[in-house]
């Protein structure tokens, strides 16, 4: 039995009732299982997820003429290089004084165009040192940690953006991230892009929404801002442009597609939403603000650049995570005024759904051998059926895809592995690690050094206590005990 942790699903592991499972886009590993044994540690390197994201959009700007280049940024603790932080610096503001790291980071983006002319092809093929400069503008800022683990995290992330104002054109951009406590080269991007105004483009801009409260905050909604990406398992708004003049009923179609080094193929349709009157927001500008860990769009009314934006609440919740694309179709003329593809994603996706064959041989610490190797039977898609079976009958939120016991199950097992690892055994092999697997965080951890022996490590539930000795002074440590 498996018990589930207390702030989340209350009920044992047996007891949770069917529900819906479609996480195996990435389980469709290449080798075959019969083939060759894939293990957990072979899966290590594999989990690769980008821990700086970037999105460019445009905004209506003040200035007559022109229009507010946007790009914002969010980069996790993980991708920054962090330092100690000295008593003088924590004590130089109150609120982070306990913090005990820090990194401060600039970010410098300037904008680029044609000394010819802004023709397409002579900045898409130019160099940068080729080209004039328009504008510049530079974010700086200072971010701590309270723990080293917070450091290596990619849950705790630094967020901002850079605006500059521009005409309508063409343009490269150069984006520099530097890392002031090392002397190292800045990350560097440059792309090309086609600056329009949102009143006069025939193609509109998304934004994706993942906080909106329009009762308690009807001005005020929080950006993604997580590149062309959305959480998996969690609902989110699409915010859009529609042209002036436009048509009283629009049609927002999400498709599931399949991108490799060939082409995109475009498969099933996710939702059919109708865009009318209800769904749209009249008469507004918005503008862009952030605090520590947010960027908020707001949505200022009877402005001087005024227009009529769509608003629709988009189900995420019950798709598979994967790549989509979002059209907006103008019902009457049936034109496509826009466009985009988008990734619903896993963020530190357990390592076991890498690869469906570990996923079922982990599941050792709460089934039988004998139902693993029956699981393990025919081929890689039966495999698959099975697994997905397995996770049917206890899924807690049939109604989603996300299926949160076993994402918990296969995130105890990461942990395991990460905290509990020695020279002789991966962390979910040991002691300390199987407990942890089947029933979760302890309530509370005492460890004691006596004088004349190993250290012993007590850990507390609310019906069972369990003592563990240290075998050697290398980490390791067995049970002895439990009560």
């Amino acid at each position: 039995m498996i018990y589930t942790n207390r702030n989340s699903v209350r009920a044992p592991f047996a007891r949770v009732g069917a529900g819906v499972l479609f996480l195996f886009i990435l389980m469709l590993h290449a080798t075959d299982l019969q083939a060759q044994r894939i293990t957990y540690q072979d899966l290590l390197g594999q989990r690769e997820n980008p821990h700086i994201y970037i999105d460019d959009f445009i905004l209506p700007a003040n200035n007559p003429g022109k229009v507010s280049f946007v790009t914002a940024f969010r980069i996790d603790y993980k991708s920054l290089r962090f330092k100690k932080s000295s008593p003088s610096n924590a004590s130089s503001r109150s609120r982070d004084k306990a913090a005990s790291f820090q990194s401060s980071v600039s970010l410098n983006l300037e904008l680029f165009t044609s000394e010819k002319g802004e023709l397409l092809e002579n900045i898409k093929k130019a160099k940068i040192q080729s080209l004039r400069p328009v504008d510049r503008t530079y974010w700086k800022g200072t971010v701590y940690a309270d723990t080293y683990e917070q450091t290596q995290s990619s849950k705790h992330y630094l967020t901002g953006y850079l605006s500059v104002p521009v005409q309508p054109g063409y343009y490269k951009y150069m984006l520099q991230i530097s890392d002031e406590s090392t002397t190292g080269k800045p990350i560097t991007r440059t792309r090309f892009v086609n600056v329009k105004s949102p009143s006069e483009s025939q193609h509109t801009t998304f934004f994706y929404l993942d906080s909106l409260d329009r009762e308690k905050q009807p001005n005020r909604a929080s950006l993604a801002n997580f590149g062309h990406n959305v959480n998996y398992g969690k609902d989110f708004h699409l915010l859009f442009r529609l042209p002036d003049n436009g048509a009283d009923k629009y049609q927002l179609d999400i498709r599931r597609v399949s991108i490799n080094d060939r082409d995109t193929t475009i498969k099933n349709r996710v939702l059919k939403q109708m865009v009318d009157r209800e769904h749209m927001l009249e008469s507004v500008t918005p503008s862009l603000g952030s605090d520590t860990s947010r960027l908020h769009l707001h949505f200022n009314y009877k402005s001087q650049t005024e227009g009529t934006y769509g608003l629709v609440h988009i189900p995420n919740s019950q798709f598979e995570n994967g790549r989509y694309k979002v059209e907006l179709i103008n019902n009457e003329t049936k034109n496509i005024i826009g466009d985009e593809i988008y990734q619903s994603r896993w963020i530190n996706m357990p390592i076991s759904l890498l690869n469906v064959g570990v996923s079922i041989r982990m599941l050792e610490f709460i089934v039988s051998q004998k139902q693993i190797d029956q699981m393990l039977k025919g081929t890689k898609e039966d495999r698959i059926e099975a697994f997905k079976n397995f996770w049917d009958k206890k899924d807690p939120t049939p109604n989603t895809a996300y299926n949160e016991l076993m994402a918990e199950y296969y995130q105890r097992i990461d942990h395991s592995y990460e905290k509990f690892s020695t020279i002789n055994q991966p962390g979910y092999q040991t002691d300390m690690g199987k407990i942890y697997i089947r029933r979760g965080p302890p309530d509370a951890i005492k460890r004691k050094f006596p004088s004349d022996k190993r250290a012993v490590e007590t850990w507390t539930y609310e019906d069972k206590t369990y003592i563990f000795r240290a075998t050697s002074g290398f980490g390791d440590f067995e049970l002895v005990s439990e009560k």
